[in-house]
């Protein structure tokens, strides 16, 4: 895997399928940080119950907000590096 713009993806543990996660994840981790696939735990009681209120609810956002926030910080000092030289 090539990746030259770092990558982030986030999973829920009941999503529809975990498996992109883990071979995703798996191919993350063999570049170089902060590029990697992070699986979260269950949220809300179903699938479909926990997809939207994940991403758009304060307690949901709660969770994943940290580590986007931290992969951001790290991959938009990187560009301003790139763009600097």
């Amino acid at each position: 895997m090539n990746l030259e713009a770092g990558v982030r993806v986030l999973f829920l543990r009941r999503d529809y399928s975990l498996e992109p996660g883990r071979v995703l994840g798996k191919d993350l981790e063999r570049t170089a940080a902060p590029n990697r696939a992070k699986i979260y735990g269950a949220f809300g009681r179903t699938t479909q119950d926990g997809q939207l209120p994940f991403g758009l609810r304060r307690d949901g956002i709660a969770l994943w907000a940290p580590d986007v926030d931290a992969f951001l910080n790290v991959t938009m000092k990187q560009v301003k590096l790139c763009a600097v030289k």
